[in-house]
């Protein structure tokens, strides 16, 4: 009698693209999550660091002494000789920025775990485990079927936020090299402000005793010219000798006219 093949069973395994397929809307609402929470804080971060730049960038401007014709205006030219840069020196001076690079390193690790497997893991117990009921197991099957599902999404997320500490820090070290070149600036145009202020008074002094020798020289040809006409009055009287007023004749002809 012939006997029936034996009948085959099912190993039990189940493709992992199939099984994300029929768990389509529960897998992208984890790569969403994951996801979600790492652009947000990284979001935050790169929020915080323009505000932070742009108030320093704000502050140092108005700090910065740069040098412009003072127009002969000694005093102004004699305050700004002795002003030197005062604004903020880094971005440390507009908050928390310490914590700003802690967040920034938390976040560049999260993006960089969101695309690793055993990182996934962690990021959904943190997520989701905070009840105690979210088990090892399924904490693994959630990480593959997020990774299947987000890959793409993932390697955006590291390639964004990746270096988001290292901005950060360059963002500081921006602000620091703009206060060392401000400050500098300032010091120089301070010094060219002292050097305008001495010129200015120098040629004022130069000028005043330029006036005072020209109206001394004026005085002295005035009486110069006085004296020289003097002299022509004086050789002139002599040769018409005294004037009779009421005649209007010389002193020789009243000499031979007069009555002896």
């Amino acid at each position: 009698m012939a006997t029936s093949p034996a009948r085959r069973t099912g190993t039990g395994f189940v493709n992992l693209a199939d099984w994300t397929r029929a768990n389509a809307g529960a897998s992208n609402a984890l790569v969403d999550r994951l996801a979600g929470d790492v652009n947000a804080q990284g979001t935050l971060v790169d929020r915080d660091v323009s505000r932070m730049s742009n108030q320093f960038q704000d502050a140092a401007d108005l700090a910065n002494i740069r040098y412009e014709d003072p127009g002969g205006d000694v005093a102004r030219a004699r305050y700004l000789s002795n002003v030197s840069y005062a604004g903020p020196k880094s971005l440390y001076d507009f908050g928390d920025f310490d914590g700003v690079l802690d967040r920034a390193d938390r976040t560049e690790s999260a993006a960089q775990r969101a695309g690793d497997y055993y990182g996934r893991q962690a990021a959904l117990q943190d997520a989701y485990g905070g009840t105690g009921a979210y088990t090892p197991g399924q904490q693994r099957l959630d990480s593959a079927l997020a990774g299947v599902a987000g890959a793409q999404r993932f390697a955006d997320l590291n390639q964004r936020w990746g270096g988001l500490y290292n901005r950060a820090q360059n963002a500081d070290l921006a602000a620091r090299n703009t206060a060392n070149a401000y400050t500098q600036g300032s010091a120089e145009a301070a010094t060219r402000y002292g050097q305008e202020a001495d010129r200015i008074v120098a040629a004022r002094e130069a000028a005043e005793r330029e006036a005072e020798r020209n109206q001394w020289q004026a005085e002295e040809d005035a009486a110069r010219r006085q004296r020289e006409q003097d002299v022509i009055n004086r050789d002139r009287a002599r040769r018409q000798g005294p004037v009779n007023p009421g005649e209007g004749q010389g002193y020789d002809d009243w000499r031979r006219n007069r009555i002896p």
